[in-house]
């Protein structure tokens, strides 16, 4: 059927919701539709009522599909994707679709070629924009009682993906997915504040002007409900009507237009996995929401895997405050809060009362455990050594006195074991060539193990005769006694680096002894202050989320400056917890203590760890000693509680930073 959009064109009338700027024919198989707009345009569509897969194109985009780039069906979940800016027209947020190449790609070690990073220079420009954003949100939420969920959602989002860009070395793909991710997830958001801010107020206001309000730098919405055309007419958001030429009848069109095709390649010539078959927007978005979600990111390495027991979300409700708050004293094991089951055994059926400290140190022998012997260096004593950083000695005090004479809880193996290098088996060889070879071999292998961190399976954990074997350039050789049997090959270890690189084998590893630099007392240093940093921080997120069913990574994250677990600035070295001033040490006390409140131990937790901390003002400096050793004291003894060996302790460098030898 052939009609004529033009015949009831009257230029002078005024334009109603059902009218069109322009206008033109759509022919979907035998079906004919007609379309009228508000804008002067009409784009390429996905039929509505079409099946189709989703998948990445060539771009780590979306394609037609992506709400960033071209216009989607109207959802009334995602009704805020309509004013999400369109790229031509907004020129201040042209880093919002900037494509990242291989010359934005910094390789960290030639040994895994394949990793590296977005450089830093090209993440100013969005965390400029998303600096300023964050300003206009807050405003906006302060304003008003009606905050959609999804602020604080797409917010972090943003916050986790620009983490990952910042510190977890990955592939080149999924370091342009996880850019072109966060991309999307910030002009979601400016959408979100435009929609909420100024289009909703529009829709429901009787006042609204219509008509003129058409705001061409949005990138609208096809629907093919009356209501929505009217609504997004009111509010001056750009729509596409979509209606069979059947009902075609009185609507005025100005003008008849072709269908604008997109200035971007829909079709990909590279393999990707269909994300979501169907023609749902909900659904659709969700899919992509998904996806970006799911990049890897740090998992916990110790996590205990048990029927029934879930950790509550960073917003939900925690298992300890279901309960009654820890008391000075403790029952027996029988009626211990366990934060995930474990197997009963002999030693946990020992009524354990008031648990405490001092009854026996590792100064005075040590009890069970991770033990001193001939052959094991004392791990509840910090390593005196010349490239050792600077105790905190409140921590070095508190660690030496957990009293390893009460049995530990944790029965699992891997407890025992490290994510990273214990920080001091990088300096213990008496050899001093031999500790430039471990410092070096690290460095060398530094991103491949923080790539492994966020792989989707658990992260790999080593005893410290396996790191040892690591260090010393063990690939395949290992050495085999009665504790390594079972140790695993290193390149079987680092499978998912050598996978996502397309290597066989690790390449350069280990290096020539000739090739390896030497390295200062002040560079050594550095490379084992960051090593220890890294296993504290990790282990204190392990810790949180055992003791108190809990999975809150960022509350953790803010218990240190700067909110990093890697990559973090030695300039850090004397922040947060490392800070030489005792008053700026203290607000991330608290904030630690804090986290303290939710944790059920055996172990007692000290007064000074009290309910209503958060609220106390004028804290005195004995006070603030006070709350410090209680810190320390209660996360090394619930350390030994729960994982049955030392913990890491964070260090302090006193020095000026030096630059490291060269990797290449």
């Amino acid at each position: 059927m052939s009609i004529d959009l033009l015949k009831n064109r009257i230029p002078e009338a005024p334009l109603g919701p059902f009218d069109g700027r322009v206008g033109a024919i759509l022919r979907v198989g035998a079906e004919t539709f007609f379309v009228t707009t508000n804008t002067d345009y009409v784009p390429q569509f996905v039929p509505i009522s079409t099946t189709h897969p989703v998948s990445l194109r060539n771009d780590m985009r979306y394609g037609l599909d992506d709400p960033t780039l071209w216009p989607q069906k109207y959802s009334p979940t995602y009704c805020h994707l309509a004013a999400i800016p369109k790229p031509e027209e907004r020129p201040d947020l042209a880093v919002m679709w900037w494509n990242p190449t291989p010359g934005d790609f910094e390789v960290g070690s030639a040994v895994t070629r394949g990793l590296g990073k977005l450089k830093f220079p090209q993440l100013v420009p969005f965390i400029t924009a998303m600096d300023d954003l964050r300003t206009r949100i807050r405003k906006y939420t302060e304003s008003t009682n009606e905050i959609h969920s999804l602020f604080p959602r797409l917010t972090a989002s943003i916050d986790m993906a620009l983490d990952r860009l910042r510190s977890l070395p990955s592939t080149y793909e999924k370091m342009v997915f996880g850019f072109t991710s966060m991309q999307r997830s910030y002009l979601e958001l400016e959408a979100l504040l435009s929609y909420m801010s100024v289009y909703k107020p529009r829709m429901e206001s009787s006042d609204s002007k219509t008509g003129d309000l058409v705001v061409k730098h949005c990138m609208g919405a096809f629907t093919h409900e009356p209501q929505i055309a009217q609504m997004f007419f009111k509010a001056g958001l750009p729509f596409w009507l979509i209606r069979p030429t059947y009902v075609f009848d009185t609507e005025n069109i100005l003008a008849v237009v072709e269908v604008s095709l997109p200035p971007f390649p829909v079709d990909s010539t590279m393999e990707h996995p269909v994300l979501y078959t169907g023609n749902d927007t909900d659904d659709k978005i969700a899919a992509m929401h998904r996806a970006a979600l799911q990049l890897p990111w740090y998992q916990d390495p110790f996590a205990v895997d048990a029927p029934g027991q879930t950790a509550s979300q960073e917003t939900g409700t925690s298992n300890a405050e279901l309960s009654q708050g820890p008391s000075s004293t403790r029952a027996a094991s029988g009626s211990r809060y366990q934060p995930y089951a474990r197997p009963p055994t002999s030693h946990q059926s020992h009524s354990i009362v008031g648990r405490g400290r001092g009854e026996a140190s590792h100064g005075a022998g040590g009890g069970r455990g991770d033990q001193p012997n001939s052959k094991n260096r004392n791990k509840y004593i910090v390593y005196d050594g010349e490239e050792m950083p600077s105790v905190i000695q409140t921590w070095a005090v508190a660690l030496s006195q957990v009293n390893t004479n009460i049995p530990s809880l944790s029965l699992r193996a891997a407890d025992r074991e490290y994510i990273l290098p214990e920080p001091a088996l990088l300096i213990t060889p008496t050899l001093q060539a031999r500790r430039y070879q471990f410092i070096h071999h690290w460095r060398l292998l530094r991103d491949a193990f923080l790539f492994c961190l966020g792989n989707s399976d658990r992260p790999v954990t080593l005893s410290s005769q396996e790191w040892r074997d690591v260090l010393e350039g063990r690939v395949q050789n290992r050495r085999r006694n009665a504790r390594t049997k079972n140790s695993r090959p290193l390149e079987e270890v680092i499978a998912p680096v050598l996978h996502a690189c397309k290597m066989d084998a690790l390449e350069g590893y280990p290096p020539s002894q000739e090739s390896v630099p030497a390295y200062s007392t002040d560079q050594a240093k550095q490379v084992v202050w960051e090593l220890a940093e890294m296993n504290f921080r990790f282990e204190l997120l392990s810790l949180d989320k055992r003791a108190s069913g809990r999975d809150r990574r960022e509350s953790v994250k803010m218990c240190f400056a700067g909110g990093m677990l890697v990559e973090i600035p030695m300039e850090h070295s004397q922040l947060g917890l490392a800070s030489p001033a005792l008053v700026d040490r203290h607000r991330y006390h608290l904030r630690l203590a804090t986290l303290m409140l939710d944790w059920r131990t055996q172990c007692r937790r000290p007064a000074f760890i009290v309910a209503d901390i958060k609220n106390k003002r004028g804290w005195s400096q004995g006070e603030m000693e006070g709350l410090e050793k209680a810190v320390a004291n209660y996360y090394t003894d619930t350390f030994f509680e729960l994982f049955g060996r030392a913990a890491v302790i964070p260090m302090r460098l006193e020095r000026g930073i030096v630059p490291l030898p060269s990797l290449t």
